[in-house]
């Protein structure tokens, strides 16, 4: 059915039918589709390719629990160390103490920066708020923090609403209101102390660790279990994609500006690629799996920022570019082997668990034997005594000597015997231990093949930086000797004769 006629500028143009603006809208919705899509397999390429690159002079020994980014005038860095919040500027060439926590609970838990225009930093005493890159803070809503003090995380969606985390509880409140609800909660244990001053949960047993709003108005929440997200007017919390992730903790969450997701847990840096819908590990170069916090740089979106537990990293394109090396690495032990020279040199092979349990098999066929052996001597006195004298005969010593030999079998101990038992404990620990030593042995052998390829591409001038390169190289030749026996060496060196 015709909807008539449109005026636009001098011409008369026909009207559209409703059939052809619903094609018109599909295909708008497929470009954009496509658009996003490209977008998004552009930037998982990038960064599924990265590798980390350990930052140098952190300003404070401690426990790196947060890092954020601004680009104002320029770009700011803050780091959360402890108690203590440090920045640095593009223009600066130290980090420089802007803030301290105070009162008895102290430590940073979470840096928010909402429109590169103003800092949040979440602290175990309250919210503290910053309206000039860290010069001058002041704290937030003081009264209704009061009981809770510890907050692990802050962020704002696009309609200014304020979502607050602590240990066990969501809240969220609307911009320009003082009315907090709470949109998700957890249970508190009943051995747990309800002093006003203590929070629910203590840091080793929190269950909610981050809150992260994207521009869509989506809240994902990283918790112990993986992440959960409530979109715009949704009435329950949906599990999200955990394929890759598993059911392990997420500490942060981090979506950027191209819905990219990251994800930092316990055991390394992970990136969701939307199309396969799964996450991969972001791992070479990332010697502390223990993360805490994610930052995208503000001057490169391709530049991810990592708070570890003990060290600070910053991502780099990988490059691809072995045939200039002048190494052939291919001649080197493979990390299979090198895996096996570890797992031989530690003694957690299968093979030790299969032996047990054969030769606990074998021993039920060995008899038990019992050897017993007596010696026993006798002698005989009589004894006269008359009126006028007495007398004592001594009578002959009689010896006997014997022996026994006895055997046993305990014949249902080959079906099933106590020390199964053992070997089935004895065989899970060694399981646990194998499989850290493999994890470790992995990480290792392909953080020294990168840095061998990178010393190799470059250029001679570049003396203090090949240095650094070479005895990185050397540290980890000696802890992947450490880990073998020193077997690693000597086959590098044979192949290198």
């Amino acid at each position: 059915m015709s909807l008539g006629r449109t005026l636009t500028g001098s011409r008369i143009l026909p009207a559209l039918s409703k059939k052809d603006i619903t094609m018109i809208h599909r295909t708008m919705r497929s470009a954009i589709i496509v658009a996003v899509w490209v977008v998004s397999v552009g930037s998982y390429a990038i960064f599924a390719d990265a590798v980390w690159r350990k930052i140098p002079g952190i300003p404070h020994n401690g426990r790196i629990t947060a890092v954020a980014c601004l680009q104002g005038r320029q770009a700011f860095y803050f780091l959360g160390v402890d108690g203590y919040l440090f920045r640095k500027g593009d223009a600066d060439g130290a980090w420089k103490k802007v803030f301290t926590c105070d009162g008895e609970y102290k430590g940073i838990n979470d840096i928010y920066i909402y429109r590169n225009t103003i800092v949040y930093v979440a602290t175990k005493n309250g919210i503290y708020r910053s309206y000039d890159a860290g010069d001058t803070w002041e704290k937030i809503f003081k009264w209704k923090l009061q009981k809770t003090r510890d907050v692990k995380a802050c962020a704002i969606d696009g309609t200014g609403t304020m979502y607050i985390l602590t240990n066990t509880v969501l809240y969220r409140v609307p911009k320009d209101t003082d009315a907090w609800e709470k949109i998700y909660t957890v249970g508190v244990p009943e051995e747990k102390s309800t002093d006003e001053n203590v929070t629910a949960e203590s840091e080793e047993t929190a269950l909610l660790n981050h809150v992260t709003a994207d521009t869509k108005g989506v809240l994902y929440l990283s918790t112990n279990t993986g992440i959960f997200s409530l979109g715009p007017g949704a009435l329950r919390w949906e599990k999200f994609a955990g394929t890759g992730l598993g059911n392990s903790g997420v500490r942060f969450c981090l979506v950027g500006d191209t819905g990219m997701m990251y994800a930092a847990t316990g055991f390394g840096v992970y990136v969701y690629d939307s199309v396969r819908q799964a996450w991969s590990p972001l791992y070479k170069g990332l010697e502390n799996l223990a993360c805490n916090s994610l930052a995208l740089d503000p001057r490169d979106k391709s530049i991810l920022w990592c708070a570890a537990d003990q060290a600070l990293y910053t991502t780099a394109p990988v490059v691809d570019d072995t045939g200039r090396s002048g190494i052939d690495l291919s001649l080197e032990p493979s990390v299979k082997d090198v895996q096996a020279m570890a797992v031989r040199y530690a003694e957690v092979s299968p093979e030790k668990i299969k032996k047990w349990r054969k030769d606990a098999q074998i021993k039920a066929l060995l008899p038990k034997v019992s050897f017993g052996l007596d010696h026993q001597s006798d002698n005989t006195y009589e004894i006269y005594t008359g009126a006028t004298s007495h007398y004592t005969v001594d009578g002959p010593m009689d010896y006997s000597d014997g022996w026994d030999v006895t055997l046993s079998w305990e014949l249902g101990d080959l079906i099933y015997s106590d020390a199964q038992t053992s070997i089935d404990s004895r065989s899970k620990l060694m399981v646990e231990l194998r499989n850290d030593i493999m994890a470790d042995v992995t990480r290792l052998y392909f953080e020294r093949r990168r840095l061998q390829i990178e010393l190799a591409q470059l250029p001679p001038e570049e003396k203090l930086i090949s240095a650094d390169k070479d005895l990185r190289i050397q540290e980890l030749t000696a802890t992947l000797d450490a880990y073998t026996g020193g077997e690693f060496s000597e086959a590098v060196e044979t192949v290198h004769e």
